[in-house]
Parts: C-alpha cells; sequence; structure tokens
C-alpha cells in the first residue's frame, strides 16, 4: 500500500507531499488545481516501477512527448519522485530523478526501511 508521495517538477505539482494515505484517499480541489496531474504523475511513476523503457513510455502511452510534463514556465527538466510503500512488515522508499530534456534517468533507487 502507498503511504507517502512525493512529486516535484511535474506540470503544476511543485513539490507535491501527501503523508498518511489510507487503503482509500479522496481527491477535492478547484479546477486546475493538479488532481489529474497527481494521478498522471501516479501511473506515469508506475510505468517506470514496471520497467517500461521511457522510449516505450513516450511513444505508447499518454506521455508524449517527455518534454510536455515539465512544469510550466519553468526552467528545470528535472521531474524527482520518492514513493513510500508498506509491504506486510517492511517499508520500501522507491525513489527517481529523470531529466525530462535529455530522456535519462539522473537517480533511481529502492531501498528497504526495515520493519513498519
Amino acid at each position: 500500500m502507498i503511504e507517502r508521495v512525493r512529486l516535484d517538477g511535474f506540470r503544476t505539482l511543485n513539490p507535491l507531499e501527501l503523508r498518511g494515505l489510507r487503503p482509500f484517499n479522496l481527491l477535492l480541489g478547484h479546477n486546475s488545481s493538479g488532481k489529474s496531474n497527481f494521478l498522471r504523475a501516479l501511473q506515469f511513476v508506475g510505468l517506470i516501477a514496471r520497467g517500461h523503457e521511457l522510449s516505450w513510455i513516450e511513444s505508447y502511452s499518454p506521455f508524449s512527448p517527455l518534454g510536455g510534463l515539465r512544469p510550466w514556465g519553468s526552467e528545470s527538466w528535472l521531474f524527482a519522485y520518492e514513493i513510500e510503500l508498506r509491504h506486510q512488515d517492511n517499508i520500501l522508499i522507491c525513489e527517481g530523478a529523470l531529466d525530462l530534456k535529455q530522456r535519462a534517468f539522473v537517480r533511481e533507487n529502492i531501498k528497504k526501511k526495515g520493519k513498519a
């Protein structure tokens, strides 16, 4: 189960961190407040976590071109994420950073935090 999400540099999400997530969560907000971008960012990270290469993601998914994911009006091309997951008695932290302009990972790591 996802317990914490940190996203930075994905369209309108600059930066965003949600803690204390539960099995059921409700996203509320005004129009254009970032609800859909949050869900798209989770979907994007999910494709990465399932091992899809960036070329596949860009060609066969709604994330084309990757440069369109960059924050509007920003000079930065870096998208960073950190997802904290609970699996049985363990907590896993999946983190990464992607240069959207170069289409290359700057950092990618999965670590175990210990017993929950």
